[in-house]
């Protein structure tokens, strides 16, 4: 993350990346305590409720691709490309890839899904959150 630029307001906003990713990290590994159910609440094992119908997935799976997108090197990529060879090819290729990109995350997390316990996926992801944070960290008062 060396050369970061400096935002709107200054800042290089590595810090609040950071605390995100502290934020997801530690929500994985204990669970979140606040977490609401949207839906038709559906038990598990531990008592806590899961999104469940297809509009409420639907919604959610959408609003984690759509704010993840915003601003990453990917979406300023595609801009420039739009720029430069057309809006039509560019958006076609854009949206072919980002679905082949979801359709692999499925397969793959439906794979897991039937192999490993839903804890151990969360406690992981909440580790690489973590990792990832502390990463961020080090580079943003390293750096």
């Amino acid at each position: 993350m060396s050369g970061a630029r400096a935002g709107p307001h200054g800042g290089t906003g590595v810090p609040r990346a950071a605390a995100g990713r502290v934020s997801l990290g530690l929500d994985a590994l204990v669970g979140d305590p606040y977490a609401v159910a949207v839906g038709e609440p559906a038990a598990d094992e531990a008592g806590t409720r899961t999104v469940t119908g297809f509009r409420p997935v639907c919604t959610t799976a959408f609003m984690a691709v759509f704010i993840s997108e915003w601003g990453d090197l990917t979406q300023i990529t595609t801009a420039n490309l739009a720029a430069t060879n057309g809006w039509l090819p560019t958006a076609i290729g854009s949206a072919a890839a980002l679905m082949s990109v979801s359709a692999l995350a499925l397969l793959v997390g439906r794979f897991i899904a039937k192999r490993v316990p839903l804890k151990t996926v969360q406690r992981i992801g909440g580790a690489c959150m973590a990792a990832l944070a502390a990463w961020t960290l080090v580079e943003a008062f390293a750096g």
